[in-house]
């Protein structure tokens, strides 16, 4: 079986420590007889083309000088402190999804797998339009774990169901809390999990998504006059805005009126999630309880507004109250 895995960045140089779970996974995966090649952004005007022996397509996006929007910090905080990063997203969303078309062209593989589907679920929708042979599109989402203030607990049935909508094209999303017209009598309580619909967030964003390609990406090649480039381009923005509505007509009149999910996957799931995610193997009830003593020591109690720091490449730390 032969996979793509398109990922906002992938390792430079053998002790680079940039995405090493999605990297140790897709090792151990190599191992077992799985066939990758990895689609990504450039870093300064280039990168290396292998990594542990897997092929990686680094596209351009940017003059070399200033293509690191993905690496050595979150794009978001780039784009916060410079305006030139704020616009460069939509250089790397137009070039990423003309690489991933054309990777898709080659028709060699089974299975596109997207990791941070916001942009990334573009790059993988290309790729599969590109492609002369079937494939199946799978996006990596992620669950999050959500602090309420107490006196708002009570006006929160448990039934509530929630939207978790993105603020830029790089990661950073908030929570959208959707009480359903016939609320539950309990309130929410700790523990309690939260279901979203992925179907709807989905249609709700695609009408945006295409008409970024339809408007926004042919603007980046307003000056080019190669017409053989130009029409390259433009067959292959038409094909992936064709299959961007093909997406959006399967999620409304065939997904979502099944589309009844149920989130929860139980503490031996999670277990086996933090295993193979993160290279985790301590036990629950161990995490739980060392969470607790972090948060005792530290004097954080229900309700308290804390300051957090980075303490990976995902996970925060709890400085204290």
């Amino acid at each position: 079986m032969r996979i793509l895995i398109i990922s906002t960045a992938w390792p430079r140089y053998p002790d680079d420590p940039t995405a090493k779970w999605l990297v140790e996974t897709v090792g151990r995966l190599a191992a077992e007889g799985y066939e990758f090649e990895i689609l990504s952004s450039a870093y300064r005007g280039g990168g290396n083309s292998a990594y542990g022996g897997i092929p990686v397509h680094r596209f351009r996006y940017f003059f070399a000088r200033w293509e690191r929007l993905t690496h050595e910090e979150s794009a978001p905080d780039r784009m916060r402190r410079s305006l030139l990063y704020k616009i460069m997203p939509v250089f790397y969303v137009a070039f990423g999804t003309v690489a991933a078309w054309r990777l898709g062209r080659r028709g060699r593989f089974d299975i596109v797998h997207v990791h941070w589907p916001v942009p990334h679920a573009v790059f993988g929708w290309a790729a599969r339009a590109g492609s002369p042979t079937p494939v199946k599109l799978i996006a990596h989402f992620y669950s999050i774990e959500l602090a309420l203030q107490p006196d708002q607990v009570g006006n929160i049935p448990v039934n509530v169901s929630a939207r978790i909508l993105p603020k830029t094209l790089f990661g950073e999303r908030y929570v959208d809390l959707i009480i359903p017209t016939d609320p539950s009598p309990r309130a929410i309580a700790d523990g309690d999990v939260i279901s979203q619909d992925h179907t709807e967030v989905a249609i709700e964003q695609l009408p945006g998504i295409v008409s970024f390609f339809e408007k926004d990406v042919p603007l980046a090649f307003h000056d080019v006059v190669d017409k053989k480039l130009l029409d390259q381009f433009h067959e292959s923005n038409t094909a992936v805005i064709g299959e961007l509505q093909r997406y959006e007509a399967f999620l409304k009149n065939d997904l979502l009126p099944r589309s009844k999910g149920d989130f929860r996957i139980g503490a031996e799931n999670y277990r086996h999630k933090l295993l193979y995610d993160e290279m985790v193997d301590t036990p629950l009830d161990r995490l739980l309880a060392a969470g607790y003593e972090d948060l005792h020591r530290k004097d954080v109690r229900e309700g308290d507004t804390v300051v957090i720091q980075r303490a990976g490449d995902v996970i925060p730390e709890v400085v204290g109250p």
